[in-house]
Formats: C-alpha cells, structure tokens, sequence
C-alpha cells in the first residue's frame, strides 16, 4: 500500500493564484489555479461529497487560459477514479493526461487531508476568497460513513 496512494498539496494562494502538485505513482501534475471565475477548492469539497454520494462530479482549474478538469468516478467495486484532462483553452478539445484509480483510502482520503490542511488557515482577498468551511464540515461527516 505504500506509495500506491494519491498525493495532495495546496501551496499558499498569492493574489489569487494556488499551487497545487498531486502525484500518484509515475503521475505527477503541478499547477498554478486561479480562483478566477470560481474557487476550484471548493468546487474540490462538493465534488468529493458528491462522488461519495454516488454523483459523478468534476472540478475545474483555470490556468487562464487552459485548464485541468478532474472528473470524479465512483467504480462498482467500491474504488474511485479521477480523469485529469488538460484543455488548452474553453473552445480547444480536451487532452486525457491520465486516469487515477483507487479504493478510498488512496484517492479520496488524501484530497480531503490536503483540503483539512487548507481550510486551517486564514486566507483572504485578494490572496484567496475567504474559506466558507460549511461544506467541508459537511464532507467530514460523510467521509466515515462512507466506503
């Protein structure tokens, strides 16, 4: 189990722009997200909600102007997939950059970690929107009672 299982780090946001690096494996991405037009950390917390309610979901990272899509799978042997695609700009077509799959405890619980680990700070305009960690209590919730 050792190194089979996903990695997430959230930098400090700086005027509106976080690092995010995440590797799984040989995988690895490091990315500069605007939170301009949405927060997309946010967008991180519902779309783990919903894929352990069984909803596909997805969340954008605008690199402006390209960006990474996250599309979130619920497999039916109880494991998770996140297909990363890399799109130049909002008319290009998508690239598949890679498919990672795993049971909760490699893919899900590591994203929630790093998201614990963001939400414990402060960050405010014009570095970062303000946290709103309502959703994130929510996640918390589920997480245990969820396979």
């Amino acid at each position: 189990m050792i190194g089979k299982g996903l990695k997430c780090k959230f930098g400090v946001p700086h005027h509106g722009w976080l690092t995010v690096e995440v590797t799984k494996g040989d995988f690895h991405l490091e990315m500069d997200s605007s939170d301009v037009p949405v927060d997309p950390v946010q967008h991180l917390v519902l779309a783990l909600y919903k894929i352990l309610k069984g909803i596909d979901s997805e969340v954008w990272w605008n690199l402006e102007p390209a960006g990474y899509y996250w599309y979130f799978t619920k497999l039916e042997d109880n494991r998770y997939q996140i297909k990363i695609t890399f799109q130049e700009c909002s008319d290009s077509p998508e690239k598949q950059t890679e498919l990672l799959t795993g049971t909760k405890q490699e893919i899900i619980m590591p994203l929630w970690g790093a998201l614990k680990e963001f939400y414990s700070h402060s960050y405010e305009e014009p570095h970062w929107p303000v946290s709103d960690d309502r959703e994130l209590k929510k996640l918390s919730e589920i997480i245990t009672l969820v396979n």
